[in-house]
């Protein structure tokens, strides 16, 4: 009987480690997926930058230090409006949580009038 159970154990043991090794396998090919993609994706980048700079001096003739202000100009407003909606996003989770606080306390002061009415004097 014991030799049974020493026996399912050390079967399950190999199961859940044959169990680990295929998720680690898995984590470890999404990981290489994701860096392929990631590098993949800024080199597209890298070249969508150069193909609109191409086209702001060469096609519409603008000098290359009105195109270098123009990618810098589109920079920033890009990040100062996600900073912007960043705070806004955090800011509604604080105003969240202080709403139901809010709505807590209001709840038990309706308890404690509630309680008060109903004791007799």
């Amino acid at each position: 009987m014991i030799n049974s159970l020493v026996r399912i154990v050390d079967l399950q043991y190999r199961i859940w480690l044959t169990q680990a090794k295929l998720t680690l396998q898995r984590m470890m090919l999404y990981a290489a997926m994701f860096m392929g993609a990631f590098v993949l994706g800024l080199l597209a980048i890298i070249f969508l930058y150069i193909g609109v700079f191409r086209l702001l001096t060469d096609v519409i003739g603008l000098k290359p230090v009105w195109a270098y202000l123009i990618f810098g100009g589109l920079h920033l407003v890009l990040a100062v409006t996600l900073v912007m909606i960043g705070t806004s996003i955090l800011g509604k989770k604080d105003d969240d949580d202080d709403e139901k606080k809010q709505d807590k306390s209001e709840e038990e002061k309706h308890a404690e009038a509630a309680e008060k009415a109903q004791t007799p004097s």
